[in-house]
């Protein structure tokens, strides 16, 4: 069974080259680009992992982790920026998520900085090496 990611980032070239990533890894991938949208989508049917840009429109990603506590979503989340932020990386770890990562992405330091926090929550794909 493929793990449901979704995929939220208001910037497609971002959003398409990590969608492909994903989905060359093994997960079955849905792309939103903005707060609003996703926090509605998992509310609805939570996926199984979260890639959630921090800065969006309508509603930013840290807004979007604060409801998903409040709310009690249990959904995983892999919280990204394209600046290298350290406050924003601590708050994301204060609100729930389980890494940070910062864009643009090297896709091979990406899949080994990954791998760990994704074997640890159990979303690892199956059929895909382990550590």
């Amino acid at each position: 069974m493929a793990y449901r990611v979704m995929l939220v980032d208001d910037d497609d070239r971002v959003s398409e080259l990590l969608g492909r990533f994903l989905g060359d890894l093994g997960y079955k991938v849905g792309r939103v680009a903005d707060g609003e949208t996703a926090l509605a989508a998992l509310r609805e049917d939570p996926p199984d992992l979260l890639f959630l840009d921090v800065y969006l429109p309508k509603l930013g990603g840290l807004d979007v982790l604060h409801a998903m506590r409040s709310e009690e979503i249990p959904t995983p989340v892999i919280a990204m920026s394209g600046l290298s932020d350290e406050q924003m990386a601590r708050d994301s770890l204060a609100l729930g998520a389980a890494d940070f990562v910062t864009k643009p992405f090297d896709l091979l330091e990406l899949e080994e900085d990954l791998k760990p926090t994704l074997e640890a929550l159990g979303l690892w794909p199956e059929g895909r090496p382990a550590g």
